[in-house]
């Protein structure tokens, strides 16, 4: 799923609104992989072009925490 939402990404015909949400997506996808910095630096891509999107606050208060924990030297599971 990563390939295909970077794919579309690079398409010239992409506007906003499907930008946002494929940069969300990819964000939930590295969530899933368990790579939090890369799913925080994309929701950071998502809120700074719509603070109001779907849950991306949320999305990011939870990253952060996991990164946070992590950082500690502590597992995180959901």
């Amino acid at each position: 799923a990563l390939s295909v939402f970077q794919s579309i990404l690079g398409d010239d015909r992409l506007d906003l609104g499907m930008e946002i949400e494929t940069r969300y997506k990819i964000a939930l996808v590295y969530q899933r992989l368990g790579d939090v910095k890369q799913a925080l630096n994309f929701a950071t891509q998502v809120e700074s072009k719509d603070p109001q999107y779907r849950d991306v606050r949320h999305l990011l208060s939870h990253l952060k925490a996991s990164l946070s924990e992590a950082d500690k030297g502590l597992v995180f599971k959901k």
